[in-house]
């Protein structure tokens, strides 16, 4: 299976999904944000995931070091190694190592 096969499986599958044909998924992908600010909409793309990551280090904080959670604890190394990654921060440590 070869990548347009792929994609055009995923825009039948979202065209059946919203009762539109492909040229409509195709014409509302044009029109997608990325197109028309790519910019804008992935400084506002980053800005949310770093608050959803915000709200997880939150929620696994307590259970982690009041509670003791080990499984929290591991979380809240994942979501921070996640936040370190989308800003960059991971690979400018492994530069200077």
């Amino acid at each position: 299976m070869d990548h347009d096969e792929i994609i055009q499986k995923r825009v039948r599958r979202i065209a059946t999904d919203h009762g539109c044909s492909v040229a409509e998924v195709n014409a509302a992908l044009d029109h997608h944000p990325i197109e028309l600010d790519r910019d804008t909409f992935l400084k506002r793309t980053l800005a949310m995931e770093l608050v959803e990551l915000d709200e997880l280090q939150q929620a696994f904080r307590n259970k982690a070091l009041e509670d003791q959670d080990v499984a929290a604890g591991v979380l809240l190394i994942k979501v921070a190694e996640r936040r370190a990654t989308l800003l960059g921060l991971r690979r400018l440590a492994m530069r200077s190592k």
